[in-house]
């Protein structure tokens, strides 16, 4: 049950961040990437382009996402194998005695490293296919009806 609860959570946080903040569009960006053709053949053409005209951009983006990961996986095994966290959450009969390093390793990335990898891929890809812009004047119209 709680693998589901994990996995809805993604994936609404997927759709959040896909739709810019609006599960909604972020759901409909979904179907029309599978229901219409054309959207994706431009997509595809849009994206090669940004590549080719702004690799290093691209490059910088992912070498910083890359050593920011590296970081938080560094701290994240830190705290799991070099602390008395373990230790201590075992005496408190938080977790049970023969739980071992990966039940904090597995917990903390389930926190951090997975949510910021599935988010830089969204944004990475609404950036390189230049769907990242969003509109002010649409947003300011939004918070006045709204």
């Amino acid at each position: 049950m709680l693998e589901v609860t994990i996995e809805s959570t993604r994936l609404l946080n997927f759709l959040y961040t896909l739709g810019l903040t609006n599960v909604k569009k972020g759901g409909l960006r979904i179907v029309q990437l599978f229901t219409k053709a054309a959207n994706r053949t431009q997509n595809w053409r849009t994206a090669i382009i940004f590549l080719k005209t702004s690799w290093k951009q691209v490059l910088l983006n992912i070498t910083v996402y890359l050593i920011v990961t590296f970081i938080i996986n560094k701290l994240i095994e830190y705290a799991a194998c070099q602390t008395c966290l373990l230790y201590k959450l075992k005496l408190e009969n938080i977790i049970s005695e023969t739980s071992s390093e990966w039940v904090l390793l597995l917990f903390f990335k389930n926190l951090s490293v997975i949510p910021l990898t599935l988010i830089f891929n969204v944004i990475f890809l609404l950036w390189i296919t230049n769907k990242l812009k969003v509109n002010t004047e649409n947003n300011r119209a939004d918070l006045d009806s709204g």
